[in-house]
């Protein structure tokens, strides 16, 4: 109320100066300097002017002024910046000025008055560059008539600037920049309790009604009314109230009703600020309040009094009960411990134990129905939470221990051996004692009287037999009754096969007749003795197998493995040879043929009695024997052993190990006198027989190939072989060359020799008496032509 009053006062104290002003102005107008025209006052009310932006131009300005001075006017206040129409820019310039601002640039031609930086009223180098700072209110006369006057109510700077015109006319212009409400108030967030625009406040459940927080306050980076700022609180709680205090420009959130943390724990609530601009702006903070526990609930327990049954046969360290109690505060001071109070009879406390942080009370020891069947235990459990100072409570747990039927039967072996299993013959009859036992109950009545029966039959460990042949296919359990006690026998009740199962794990189980009844199971190992009545066996009976003649020495072969389901050692391996492939050596004649048995080796192959492997001691000769026929017997470690066999066929694969060989003479003697041009010798397969004989022959002979020497007039006949088969032992002939021979004997003539080029004749003369030790000798070449399919034996000579 007291700003009010003020500006009122102050507003009327201009408008009187402004009446003296126009009273006294007639009379004081005659003494203005001719060149001084008018003072103008420029008011840019956009204070955020961009740079580069004409806010006055000079020669409208002098224009203006002059019309003024003309009605007596000398100061002039316009609002808004001042241009002009291009024409009007010649009329006073050039232009000049004194001032030196760095906030303006003046172009002298033209006389436009720009900024050269954006103007701000808040901007602190805009004072610093010489605006002059200045609260005075003034009446503003709009040169555009959109009001009559307006009063300026906001802070405002001025820059003074005097333009002289090219008729040095002086221009007084106050360029004034007048502050805007452009700022909305803001919180100035960096204390650690905030976070961005939230705050967050702790306070105490406890904390006394009319106690205060003082708050951070808005701040406003406008000036005058602009930055003046009230606060309001949304929505409003009837718990708390936020109070600006203008006399120390501090903002408070007075608690205005007491607190309870259990029943609400958090508030939330958003401060406005509002400044004080004719359209104000806004800030908005987000407060959230977290109340803070303080101690004051007790633990309290779901009953005053927990009853429980305890049977006798409960084992130590088996939870009984479980107390509660539940503490509405919250963090340390709703935790609650649980003990056992000092007021406990110590005979009880020494029997339970309470988990600290569950409460589960646990038997500790043994109990007897006989100690407590008159008696009701009583134990006083305190529950503390951990507060400062811890707050308590108590309740009463009363128990009573129940007689039950707590003692099953116990099964009492007799010892089986030092082995622990009970051994069996597989093959032997059903009958065979296995495992003798008693079983006692330590309970009186019924409770002690016990049945017992075969539960359960595993084989092998793994393999429940039970729904599948029954419980007493395979084993029976007998009751013997004795003066004193009684005996259960078990035994056999079928013949067993070690191969189909090793171990049997019998499963007894004996039941007392209480109820609910107790049952004890134990179980006795029955192993299973291996009888040597499986023989090895191959995975087939005969083997066949191919391999060159030329096959390494001392080299694998094959390798053949048996099976022999019995337990113990692994079958050896035993090799026996029977031959039965004969092999002809074939020798053919003209007249007819015979053949010769060749007996085979011995101890060609070996074998390792521990693998199988079957290996080459000695070379392979296909041309000696082209299969073998052998028998592998496979023998175990039983008494009497057993063995398995398997035979064995190889086939020897050729290769072409052989040359040729000439079976017939190699000399022919021919008569001097035999004529020229006649046929001597001519070399044919064996076309000049009939061909049932050639395909006997060959049928006998395999791939043995001959060659027949059949003259006009016979004087002879080539003959040769190849051992190899196929194309590795077909031969044929060819005549290579023929060379004369010169025989001189003293004291006769020489006759000299008559040859044609013919490939298969040959016509020469020969001196009866030619010395054969030194005249060379004409020969024939017999080779063999190499074949593309396989590789060549080198050629031989045979002279003739």
């Amino acid at each position: 109320m007291q700003s009010i009053t003020s500006l009122q006062l102050r507003l009327r104290l201009f408008l009187l100066l402004l009446l003296l002003f126009f009273v006294l102005l007639p009379m004081v107008s005659s003494f203005i300097s001719a060149n001084e025209i008018a003072q103008i006052h420029l008011f840019l009310r956009e204070e955020e002017i961009p740079a580069g932006k004409v806010v006055l131009s000079a020669s409208r300005a002098f224009k203006l002024a002059r019309e003024y001075a003309k009605r007596g006017v000398s100061s002039v206040i316009i609002e808004g910046p001042m241009e002009s129409p291009h024409e009007l820019h010649q009329q006073d310039a050039p232009f000049n000025t004194s001032f030196e601002y760095p906030i303006f640039n003046m172009n002298r031609l033209t006389g436009l008055l720009k900024t050269a930086k954006r103007l701000d009223f808040d901007d602190a180098e805009l004072h610093d560059a010489g605006c002059i700072l200045s609260e005075t209110v003034l009446p503003i006369q709009l040169t555009n008539q959109r009001s009559p006057s307006y009063v300026a109510n906001t802070p405002y700077c001025c820059f003074p600037i005097q333009i002289f015109n090219s008729c040095q006319d002086i221009l007084n212009v106050d360029i004034c920049v007048e502050d805007i409400n452009d700022n909305a108030p803001k919180w100035d967030l960096e204390s650690p309790q905030k976070n961005d625009l939230e705050l967050i406040l702790r306070i105490p459940e406890n904390m006394p009604v009319g106690n205060s927080l003082e708050l951070p306050s808005a701040v406003d980076l406008d000036s005058g009314p602009n930055k003046l700022l009230t606060y309001e609180m949304r929505p409003k709680l009837p718990e708390f109230e936020v109070v600006w205090n203008d006399t120390s420009s501090r903002l408070h959130l007075y608690l205005k009703v007491e607190l309870d943390r259990e029943e609400k724990s958090y508030y939330s609530f958003t401060i406005t600020a509002f400044d004080g601009g004719i359209k104000p702006r806004s800030g908005s903070l987000d407060v959230i309040i977290q109340i803070l526990d303080v101690n004051d609930n007790s633990p309290v327990f779901e009953k005053n009094i927990y009853f429980v049954s305890i049977p006798e046969n409960t084992k130590a360290l088996m939870p009984i009960v479980q107390v509660v109690a539940v503490d509405i505060d919250h963090g340390e001071n709703a935790e609650v411990a649980y003990t056992i109070s000092p007021l406990t009879d110590p005979e009880f406390a020494q029997l339970f134990v309470v988990d600290l942080s569950t409460g589960w009370i646990t038997l500790k020891g043994k109990l007897d129905f006989e100690d407590y069947k008159e008696a009701c235990i009583s134990l006083t459990i305190v529950a503390s939470d951990k507060g400062d100072p811890p707050r308590r409570s108590t309740c009463q747990v009363q128990m009573v221990v129940t007689d039950i039927n707590d003692n099953a039967p116990q099964l009492l072996f007799e010892p089986i051996s030092l082995t622990g299993f009970a051994l069996v013959p597989e093959n032997e009859n059903p009958g065979r004692v296995v495992s003798v036992f008693t079983v006692i109950d330590e309970d009186s009545g019924v409770n002690g009287e016990t049945v017992c029966w075969v539960a359960s039959i595993f084989r092998n460990e793994d393999d429940l037999l039970r729904d599948k042949l029954g419980p007493d296919s395979l084993f029976k359990l007998d009751l013997i009754i004795l003066p004193f006690t009684k005996v259960y026998q078990l035994s056999t009740a079928a013949v067993f096969d070690r191969e189909s199962g090793n171990e049997y794990r019998v499963g007894i189980t004996c039941s007392d007749k209480g109820y609910p009844s107790q049952n004890s199971t134990d179980h006795v190992i029955v192993r299973i003795l291996d009888v040597n009545d499986h023989a090895p066996v191959f995975p087939f009976k005969h083997f066949t197998y191919r391999a060159i003649e030329s096959y390494p020495l001392n080299t694998t072969l094959f390798t053949l493995t048996a099976i022999d389901l019995d337990e113990g050692k692994m079958p050896t391996f035993e090799e026996l040879k029977e031959d039965f492939i004969q092999f002809f050596k074939k020798s053919l004649f003209l007249a007819g043929y015979s053949s010769t048995l060749l007996s085979p080796q011995d101890n060609i192959f070996t074998i390792n009695n521990e693998t199988g492997e079957v290996s080459l001691s000695q070379p392979l000769d296909y041309e000696k024997q082209t299969q073998h026929n052998f028998t592998i017997v496979a023998v175990d470690g039983g008494s009497p052993a057993l063995t398995g066999s398997i035979t064995v066929t190889l086939f020897v694969d050729d290769v072409n190990d052989n040359a040729p060989i000439l079976t017939s003479d190699r000399f022919i003697s021919i008569l001097e006198n035999h004529s020229a041009g006649a046929i001597l010798i001519e070399a044919e397969e064996c076309t000049h027989y009939s061909t049932d004989l050639i395909e006997s022959l060959k049928g006998w002979l395999g791939s043995t190939a001959y060659f027949l020497l059949i003259l006009a007039d016979p004087i002879g006949a080539l003959r040769a072989t190849d051992y190899d088969l196929g194309p590795n032992g077909n031969i044929y002939f060819k005549l290579t060359s023929i060379r004369p021979c010169f025989c001189g004997i003293p004291g006769t003539e020489e006759k000299t020799p008559d040859i044609t080029e013919s490939l298969c004749s040959w016509a020469v003369e020969l001196v009866n008496k030619c010395d054969v030790q030194t005249v060379k000798k004409a020969y024939r070449l017999c080779s063999r032509i190499p074949m593309n399919h396989a590789p060549s034996w080198a050629s031989k000579e045979y002279r003739r």
